[in-house]
């Protein structure tokens, strides 16, 4: 993959995650995996997510709501993740893979359909949020791609968009800087690729630019809709890949 093209890439995944509060490694794993094999990719994205979401999480600090953090996401997500992790990764194949795919395509597609309708999905109930939590942490575990449950989780909570967006970044602080470590101690994150980090860092400014804005300009119904339609992506996303094994 030529440098521009990687950059261009990066720019906007970058852009989308800034406007929405997550999406950059799907979108920059899904479309640079047609020019780049992902191990080579995903230690180059992930010194950048980590950057990226240091740099919005501090900006927007006063918007982050802690005690939804602290209290619902870390733990329930945590325990999630140690369940997934110890005991559920040998059940992680395909099917299982498959089966959460296609409840993240019919979650984002349903309230899409209801924001079309007119209608809102409000607030869930205190157990569905508490099992999407869960949910996320156990996927997160087995396949390291919980985001999107926890995304419908958050997005069932009576938050505006700037909470949405500035919660979900600092949820992933934690995650990027464990598995930065995970990268460097097997090697995949070494001194060979610190020019091209380096290099993709110096467009990270662009594309939290143009997502500052995107956020600033879309009012809270097109806000809505830009999160599931960024759900409806990363289902596809990973439903794609395995629907091209099967054929």
């Amino acid at each position: 993959m030529s440098i521009l093209l990687l950059i261009v890439i990066v720019t906007l995944a970058y852009a989308a995650q800034t406007a929405a509060g997550f999406g950059a490694t799907v979108l920059a794993v899904t479309v640079g995996s047609f020019f780049m094999p992902i191990p080579e990719l995903v230690p180059l994205l992930v010194p950048l997510s980590l950057a990226q979401t240091l740099w919005v999480g501090f900006r927007h600090r006063k918007q982050v709501d802690y005690t939804y953090l602290l209290s619902r996401i870390l733990p329930l997500m945590g325990v999630g993740m140690l369940v997934g992790f110890y005991s559920l990764s040998e059940m992680g194949g395909d099917m299982l893979k498959l089966a959460f795919a296609l409840m993240i395509l019919v979650l984002s597609v349903r309230e899409l359909l209801a924001m079309r309708g007119g209608k809102h999905g409000g607030a869930g109930s205190a157990v569905s949020e508490i099992a999407a939590l869960l949910g996320a942490g156990v996927v997160h575990g087995i396949y390291a791609t919980g985001g999107p449950l926890l995304v419908y989780a958050a997005s069932r909570r009576p938050m505006d968009k700037g909470t949405f967006r500035s919660t979900l970044i600092v949820v992933w602080l934690p995650l990027n800087a464990v598995l930065c470590l995970q990268l460097i101690i097997a090697g995949r994150l070494t001194a060979t690729e610190a020019p091209t980090v380096g290099m993709l860092l110096l467009t990270l400014p662009l594309g939290v630019w143009l997502g500052e804005r995107l956020h600033n300009r879309v009012d809270e119904g097109n806000f809505r809709r830009m999160v599931f339609s960024l759900l409806l992506f990363a289902g596809l996303a990973m439903l794609v890949p395995m629907a091209v094994q099967i054929l």
